[in-house]
Formats: C-alpha cells, sequence, structure tokens
C-alpha cells in the first residue's frame, strides 16, 4: 500500500499477492547482499548484490507461508503508473522468512562481488555453531597462552629478586 503525503487519509494499493502474507518490505540499496533467516529451517537465505544491482531503489517484499502455503521475494519497479513484479526465489512449503537485511558487499579489492546464482542457501545454524566452537576454542588457547607467559615472567622476576 501508499499513502500520498499530501493526502494520508488516500491509501492506494500498489501490489497483491495473492496466496502469501507480505512480511516485510525494504527498499534495495546498491551493492548490497541480501540475507534472509529461514526461522523454522534454521537456515539463512543468501541473494548475492550481484543478483540485485539491476533493482538498486526499487521494492524488496517478502512474504512467509506461516498462514498461507506459499512465501517469496519479490522485487517491484515502478514502470509508469504501473507496477511489476519480479520473483527472485519462492517456497511453497510455509516458510517462515524472520529476518532480513541488506549488507555491503565489497571484496578485499574493494570491488562488488562477481555473479552467483539468484538465491542460494548460506549457511545454517549448526555450521554457525561449529565456527562459534572454533572461535572460542582458539580464544581460550590464546588467554591459556598469556597466563603462561605471564606466570613465568613473575617466577623469572621472582628468582631474580632473591638472588644475593
Amino acid at each position: 500500500m501508499a499513502i500520498p503525503p499530501n493526502d494520508t487519509s488516500k491509501i492506494i494499493t500498489v501490489f497483491k499477492f495473492p496466496n502469501e502474507a507480505p512480511e516485510r518490505v525494504q527498499t534495495i540499496p546498491p551493492n548490497s547482499d541480501l540475507y534472509v533467516a529461514k526461522f523454522v529451517a534454521g537456515t539463512v537465505l543468501s541473494v548475492p548484490a550481484a543478483s540485485l544491482s539491476s533493482y538498486s531503489g526499487s521494492l524488496l517484499v517478502i512474504t512467509e507461508g506461516d498462514v498461507e502455503a506459499n512465501g517469496s521475494i519479490s522485487v517491484l519497479q515502478a514502470a509508469g503508473h504501473n507496477v511489476t513484479q519480479t520473483k527472485i526465489f519462492t517456497e511453497t512449503d510455509h516458510p517462515h522468512f524472520e529476518a532480513a537485511d541488506f549488507v555491503p558487499s565489497v571484496t578485499a579489492s574493494g570491488t562488488t562481488s562477481g555473479s552467483s546464482p539468484l538465491a542460494t542457501p548460506s549457511l545454517g545454524l549448526n555450521q554457525f555453531a561449529g565456527l562459534q566452537l572454533v572461535l572460542f576454542v582458539a580464544i581460550a588457547l590464546v588467554v591459556m597462552l598469556i597466563v603462561v607467559v605471564v606466570a613465568l615472567m613473575i617466577r623469572r622476576t621472582r628468582r631474580v629478586k632473591s638472588m644475593p
């Protein structure tokens, strides 16, 4: 729906999504990857910036299959006095898209990421937990190393001070 700023009592239906429940509407920023949480599946869906580059400034509409069976990620673009819809992802088994955000996509060389499939499943929650465990173990090892080095330095200092 749209509400003109000069007449807030006038509500205009921009686009209808039959058999879907629109959940989120966002403007597509330039050079940004899209990440969408699939709550029930415990995964994150990613759409690379290269796949969205021609839609910059358009509206992204995410519907979820909480009540209806269908859920989708669509781009709405103005075409004169009309609006066109381009579906970039569809799922028909009650997807529950819970959160979505755009993240600037820049590689080490400072350029935007290259092209890849339009929408691809990303890391599942179990993979995130594995990465967190590895990070925790690495930090624990570094802390232990620091404690050992400090203890050895204190011991050496006490030894030097106790010498006549």
